[in-house]
């Protein structure tokens, strides 16, 4: 990762978080051709030949053999995340992680989730689960039922959570819409938020 420029690493940060090409030149007020330049020459510095290798190697095992997904987002380098309407409950926003590539996530699995931020708005519910975008009659099904892991959070302050995972149900597919990590907000507001993530992992234990 030496090898990539400070915007090479933004960019980076912002494909794996699930944000769209069009929604990162905007994000950073750049067009959408110098954000496809960009993404173009980090594929190539890192070897890859588009975003599902890349998402595929965007993971490592730690000496217990533990599967992580392993965010560049620091204090240096943070990570911005933008929630998108889910009316009239909140704002979501829900990605795929490396550690699901070519895996499902299974019930009784234990997965350890944590976080650093800070937000552009106060909330009162942060809320975190996996779910599988492929199944329900809504479009998604909850494969871990849906945590509260903060409450009343201020903006500009700094928050910092973790807390355990376990779903009781199997994802239906390896697909990675099937196999997902969902982040809700709420309540809903006029006012869309943005998250500001210096850390961002999921470790199954």
């Amino acid at each position: 990762m030496d090898n990539l420029s400070k915007r090479e690493k933004q960019i980076f940060n912002m494909l794996i978080a699930g944000i769209h090409p069009n929604d990162i030149a905007d994000k950073l007020g750049i067009c959408y051709a110098t954000v496809d330049t960009h993404r173009s020459k980090l594929y190539k510095k890192l070897g890859v030949k588009g975003y599902q290798e890349l998402v595929a190697n965007y993971s490592a095992v730690d000496n217990n053999n533990t599967s992580k997904f392993i965010s560049l987002a620091t204090d240096e380098e943070p990570l911005p995340i933008t929630f998108f309407k889910n009316d009239p409950y909140g704002w979501t926003f829900t990605t795929p992680l490396p550690i699901f590539f070519d895996k499902k996530i299974k019930k009784g699995d234990i997965y350890h989730f944590s976080c650093f931020f800070v937000s552009n708005v106060d909330f009162d519910i942060f809320l975190v689960c996996l779910i599988d975008n492929k199944t329900g009659k809504d479009g998604y099904t909850f494969l871990s039922h849906p945590n509260k892991i903060l409450a009343n959070v201020k903006k500009n302050v700094k928050n910092n959570c973790s807390m355990i995972l376990i779903p009781d149900k199997t994802a239906s597919s390896l697909d990675p819409l099937a196999n997902r990590l969902s982040i809700d907000i709420q309540p809903f507001a006029s006012e869309p938020p943005s998250l500001t993530f210096t850390k961002f992992s999921l470790e199954k234990r």
